[in-house]
């Protein structure tokens, strides 16, 4: 094979996973990524964050997203029952995908839309649930979850 046709080739392999990794919001193949938008972006690091203290149910920093008066009378098992309608224990969160991420036009609110996709440990049924977690910006800059909008 000549220089010409490697690099040919080289070059078409580059734009076809390029292609394959570009959203609407930016560039992603698997966790690694960039977006076009740093709000975005932010809302998108939080979200992972909080779907992964879920997944391994890690409430106690799963509640670190939340403001202080909310990180007081928060308790995500009782709103995870209540979103999935089983005990936390009864479930396996194998994965959390985020589908969409909105950022209002001031850039103070953002929602993103997640899909859980779990095993009920005692029946073995799958289930795909949908979610949204609502984000608001503090004036300090941080951004906080709507803790009983989201759950």
């Amino acid at each position: 094979m000549n220089i010409v046709t490697r690099w040919m080739s080289g070059t078409l392999v580059f734009a076809v996973v390029a292609y394959m990794g570009t959203t609407n919001y930016g560039w992603r193949l698997g966790r690694v990524g960039f977006s076009w938008d740093p709000t975005r972006q932010q809302v998108e690091a939080l979200t992972r964050k909080f779907q992964d203290d879920i997944r391994f149910k890690d409430f106690a920093r799963a509640s670190t997203y939340h403001t202080a008066s909310d990180q007081a009378a928060v308790n995500i098992p009782a709103l995870i029952e209540s979103k999935f309608g089983i005990k936390p224990e009864e479930l396996d969160f194998q994965e959390a995908r985020i589908a969409r991420i909105d950022v209002d036009p001031d850039g103070r609110r953002a929602k993103a839309l997640v899909v859980w996709h779990t095993r009920l440990l005692n029946t073995k049924e799958i289930r795909d649930v949908e979610g949204t977690v609502y984000w608001q910006k503090a004036v300090d800059g941080r951004w906080y979850m709507q803790l009983r909008s989201s759950l």
